[in-house]
């Protein structure tokens, strides 16, 4: 079965428009787009790499478990693959010989990050996020603009140790997030009051500018040296010369300071990595198996840690 896996790696999807595969399961990021079936025709997609079988499954696995991801490691990427899985659940046209592969997809994610990745993971935006803020910011007040899934884990990493003001477009949102934490809501697109805050995070991504030089000019101004402006939005809404040492860190200004650590953390992406091939080539063989015994039952986890 296994050895039918079809996995189509697309680089930043927001540029592409992503052909419909029906029965596929698709894992949309702002990274990447993988598009996940079972078959034997593959056929030709321009803008997309593939990956067969145990490679597919590895590619999968590598993503799941942040190791393909800007930030190595980090969390928020299994969140979003389980996200796209109750919608593929959902969904007419789903493969439920597929559905097994992915439900093993993410035990043996679990796994991987269990015995490899403890130190590493637990890593995010929202955790790096806060350590920026802790290090330049000596402000008890933070804005978060945006009320997505970043945002929520930026309430939930800072709201222990900081003030949280909440301003989104979503009301339905910011309500629901404001009734599982304690945050202030500010009223959505009130520069003036958003201005007044000198540490802002924003979670936006959109093809707009919602924070121009004009904003960032009369904010600088007002908190000088305790000013802290993080965008985490990609595409970003900002629009300013500002740089780092004004107090304005990019997304990129984000991922740096997030590597600092990763030389560090080598050892043991490696082992996961070696790990993830010996995990791909053991469900290659176990789907064969439990396709033989006609699908009867799919039962129990990987055996032990070396896979015998």
């Amino acid at each position: 079965m296994l050895d039918k896996l079809i996995v189509r790696h697309y680089p930043l999807p927001e540029t592409r428009v992503i052909p419909h595969e029906s029965g596929a399961f698709v894992l949309a990021t702002c990274q990447r787009t993988l598009v996940v079936r079972l078959g034997s025709s593959l056929g030709k997609v321009e803008g997309s790499d593939f990956y067969l079988g145990s490679d597919g499954y590895s590619l999968l696995l590598e993503v799941i478990c942040g190791l393909k991801s800007s930030i190595i490691g980090e969390t928020e990427i299994v969140q979003q693959f389980k996200k796209c899985y109750r919608e593929y659940i959902d969904r007419p046209d789903r493969d439920s010989t597929l559905m097994r592969v992915l439900e093993r997809l993410f035990k043996d994610a679990k796994k991987v990050r269990a015995d490899h990745l403890l130190t590493v993971g637990g890593r995010s935006y929202a955790s790096i996020c806060k350590k920026i803020i802790k290090r330049n910011s000596s402000q008890g007040k933070i804005l978060v603009v945006g009320s997505g899934a970043l945002a929520k884990d930026i309430v939930k990493q800072c709201s222990k140790e900081f003030e949280i003001y909440l301003s989104a477009r979503n009301d339905d949102a910011v309500d629901e997030l404001a009734s599982h934490s304690k945050v202030t809501i500010v009223p959505w697109g009130d520069n003036c009051k958003w201005k007044s805050y000198s540490c802002i995070i924003s979670t936006i991504g959109a093809q707009k500018i919602l924070f121009d030089e004009e904003f960032f000019g009369d904010w600088k101004s007002v908190h000088q040296k305790r000013a802290l402006f993080v965008d985490l939005g990609s595409p970003s809404t900002i629009e300013t010369i500002m740089t780092e040492k004004d107090g304005v860190f990019r997304l990129s200004d984000v991922l740096s300071f997030a590597k600092e650590s990763e030389r560090h953390n080598q050892r043991f992406v490696t082992d996961a990595l070696g790990a993830i091939s010996s995990i791909s080539k053991y469900r290659v063989e176990y789907f064969r198996t439990i396709g033989k015994r006609s699908m009867l039952a799919v039962v129990g986890d990987i055996p032990c840690q070396n896979l015998e």
